[in-house]
């Protein structure tokens, strides 16, 4: 028999035993009592599943976290360790980070930012639940801080009741000046009359120059005249003082095609400030330094 007969020979045979075994039916495993049986072992039904695992205990997942965190040396890694876990609590469980932030001692900023965190995110949902909240904390530079952003947050929508909260509150400090000058930002760019009115019942503070200077700025950009003679029905040579030199610092913001336009429409008194601030003598310049 040749080569290619041989070859042609086997192929035949291979090909008739892999007929054969599709044929044959699939062997059976017994179980001894004619059975057959799944080698895997029985398949498993929904009711036979085992019941998922139970979710963790957030109120002891947060011990753990914080148990963890107190143990962290040294004391500023501690405290921002519970700061960390805190502020992520503010956006998913807002209740128990409230009643964590005892954790966080009072004399350091990270706590401030916290109280203004929740303060911003409260008022968002209930402004008025959010005041009542405010007025329970103990430290009066907290609560400045807290009402100072939940009266940012009414500017956007009420800035009226916003200013009066501010007003109602009496209460002083850096984080509310900041808030006071920023409410006056959001009211001056609805109505600036009005939120100019409001700035000048202010005691004379670095709160209401800011302020000046926020309104007349935006309200100079909408009508400069108006705004340049608003200045002059004011009564108090100070407070006259005051809104000028406002005025002249909100124009040195301006482009100087802007500066040029305004100044031209100022009075002389506005001029005046306007170019000894731009250009100061040498004497003056002289007294600056030996300050």
């Amino acid at each position: 028999m040749g080569i290619a007969m041989q070859i042609q020979f086997r192929s035949l045979v291979c090909f008739g035993i892999l007929l054969a075994s599709c044929d044959k039916p699939p062997k059976e495993v017994g179980n001894g009592a004619g059975e057959s049986e799944n080698p895997l072992g029985p398949a498993v039904t929904k009711t036979q599943r085992p019941p998922p695992p139970e979710a963790p205990d957030p109120d002891v997942e947060l011990q753990k976290s914080l148990a963890t965190a107190r143990a962290i040396t040294p004391e500023d890694e501690r405290n921002q360790a519970i700061e960390t876990i805190i502020w992520n609590l503010a956006e998913t469980a807002p209740a128990r980070a409230l009643e964590s932030l005892r954790e966080v001692p009072g004399d350091g900023r990270g706590r401030s930012k916290l109280i203004q965190h929740f303060a911003m995110r409260f008022a968002e949902h209930d402004a008025d639940a959010a005041i009542q909240w405010a007025d329970t904390l103990e430290s009066p530079e907290e609560a400045s801080a807290a009402l100072g952003k939940i009266a940012l947050v009414l500017a956007e929508t009420d800035p009226v009741k916003a200013a009066g909260l501010i007003s109602e509150s009496g209460i002083a400090g850096r984080d509310f000046d900041v808030a006071v000058v920023e409410v006056i930002q959001q009211w001056a760019a609805i109505s600036p009359p009005d939120a100019a009115a409001w700035v000048v019942l202010f005691d004379a503070s670095e709160a209401r120059s800011a302020g000046l200077q926020s309104v007349l700025g935006l309200w100079a950009e909408s009508d400069v005249q108006t705004a340049l003679k608003w200045i002059e029905t004011l009564d108090g040579e100070v407070l006259i003082d005051d809104a000028r030199k406002a005025m002249v610092e909100a124009t040195f913001e301006q482009t100087d095609d802007v500066q040029a336009e305004w100044m031209q429409l100022a009075n002389p008194e506005i001029r005046s400030l306007f170019q000894e601030i731009k250009n100061p003598s040498p004497k003056q310049n002289a007294g600056d330094e030996n300050r």
